[in-house]
């Protein structure tokens, strides 16, 4: 028998596991040759894998400040862009990188792909009204988890945003952030808007980023700043105020125009309905 010390997974028949394996797996390619490996005979199953080792805050941020910087680069449009990192939205923002349309629609169908794979068509730039937005709402939630869980996402889309306008194409990200905040807030109990940070947080980056994205005009691009000294009904509704105009003025690339002494897209708010 096994030495003790090699844990109670000397004991699992190796033959037994690939047994149940080979039942499991259907051989109709023709090959012959099929290898199971579960582990090493006499020393039973292979390890758990180890888990991710933990960094400090400080080494997170220089991380993500390396990469940002060095994407920023990648993406910078013929003026040479800049190699500040994008700020929270309470922070006094840099001044504003030159990047590349083209390369920002990469970095969109990179986001979409990672985040949101069944959406990596493109094809979902429409805005559709809130009650449509209820049969998406299993999507809308996953969405808003990846946001929650990997926070490097929210400075990649204000980058995205910053390549007028590729930010069009992340429609499908955005409808499924505001329409869980929309959902969060009308259910929030609490007293204060800081009493839920995370959702503080988020809805004011998505906001910095529609407005710096020239997705909604100037004007509602500057309600964030309102969001901590207001109620959760009342963030709600000025959130629910920006899915209407998005919803009556489509983001679409075709709404944008190339301006020559700016070297870069714009968009003409007056021209909107």
């Amino acid at each position: 028998s096994p030495p003790a010390s090699w844990g109670d997974t000397a004991a699992v028949s190796l033959l037994d596991v690939n047994r149940r394996f080979t039942a499991a797996v259907s051989f109709s390619g023709g090959g012959v040759w099929s290898v199971f490996h579960a582990g090493v005979i006499g020393k039973g199953l292979k390890p758990a894998a180890e888990a991710a080792v933990e960094r400090t805050e400080e080494e997170l941020a220089h991380n993500t400040q390396t990469f940002l910087t060095l994407l920023i680069r990648c993406c910078g449009g013929s003026g040479g862009g800049s190699s500040h990192p994008t700020p929270l939205p309470n922070q006094q923002p840099p001044p504003e990188p030159q990047i590349n349309p083209e390369a920002a629609k990469a970095v969109a169908a990179a986001l979409i792909e990672a985040v949101c794979p069944e959406a990596s068509g493109g094809g979902e730039l429409l805005w559709p009204p809130e009650e449509q937005a209820r049969a998406t709402i299993e999507r809308d939630l996953r969405i808003c988890r990846r946001f929650r869980r990997h926070p490097l996402l929210f400075p990649l889309l204000r980058l995205v945003a910053a390549g007028r306008p590729a930010l069009c194409y992340c429609s499908v990200l955005l409808r499924g952030l505001l329409a869980s905040l929309l959902t969060f807030w009308e259910g929030c109990r609490d007293a204060e808007t800081p009493g839920s940070p995370w959702h503080l947080w988020a809805s004011s980056w998505l906001v910095v980023c529609l407005a710096e994205g020239s997705l909604i005009p100037p004007a509602l691009g500057a309600v964030q700043e309102v969001f901590p000294h207001l109620a959760p009904y009342e963030v709600r509704l000025l959130l629910l105020s920006l899915w209407d105009y998005l919803r009556d003025n489509h983001p679409l690339p075709q709404k944008f125009t190339f301006r020559p002494d700016k070297g870069t897209f714009c968009r003409d708010f007056g021209k909107d309905g």
